[in-house]
């Protein structure tokens, strides 16, 4: 199965649920008809953290508030030019999803306000924590670290970026290219880079 659906895959593909991802001070109003609006800063981020962006605990239970369950096609886009949806992309897939897919390109339809949802799925599943690391996961894997100036190589990879949004985009065109073994740095740099972290720094 392809990780992108087009425009027309999606109206021909049967019932699924379509989450639009969103971030930032002014979320959208309306979007593809019946999709519901997936706020990663208001909704899939940890309000207790003191960083930015790091992934709640419930992942699962959250997505089941969508009225995901295993088996649930879910289609993932946003209306910031991909920068977002990779974010909900890698959430649902350490929540134990695996029918999840991202739409290819913009959506040139009809819009409508976004839905709610009116019942929870159940997911069964067991989640990949593993996706999802930290700091200490840095420093002991033998993986490769991956930003957006790295051309990478063949091998475990893992992403970073600022807090962890943008490293699923790449995480997310590399699972399209065939990488298999990946990971995301989920803090990043605001983590890594902070004052008192002790952590080595390098710089060019």
């Amino acid at each position: 199965m392809s990780l992108l659906i087009d425009a027309g895959e999606l109206d021909t593909q049967g019932p699924s649920v379509v989450l639009c991802a969103s971030m930032g001070p002014t979320s959208p109003t309306s979007g593809i008809p019946g999709s519901f609006l997936a706020d990663l800063e208001a909704d899939f981020s940890d309000q207790a953290s003191p960083l930015p962006h790091t992934a709640r605990a419930d992942l699962p239970a959250l997505f089941d508030s969508y009225g995901i369950s295993d088996d649930t096609p879910v289609v993932i886009y946003d209306q910031q030019a991909g920068a977002t949806a990779p974010r909900v992309w890698w959430l649902a897939r350490a929540a134990g999803l695996t029918n999840v897919r991202v739409l290819d390109g913009p959506w040139t339809g009809e819009t409508a306000p976004f839905a709610r949802p009116s019942h929870r799925g159940t997911i069964t599943g067991p989640p990949h924590p593993g996706l999802l690391i930290d700091a200490a996961m840095v420093t002991a894997s033998p993986r490769l670290v991956v930003d957006a100036r790295s051309a990478g190589q063949r091998e475990d990879l893992t992403f970073s970026c600022g807090s962890g949004v943008t490293a699923c985009v790449d995480a997310f065109a590399a699972a399209l290219a065939g990488y298999d073994d990946l990971a995301v740095y989920e803090e990043s740099w605001s983590e890594w880079g902070r004052p008192d972290s002790g952590r080595e720094v390098a710089t060019s």
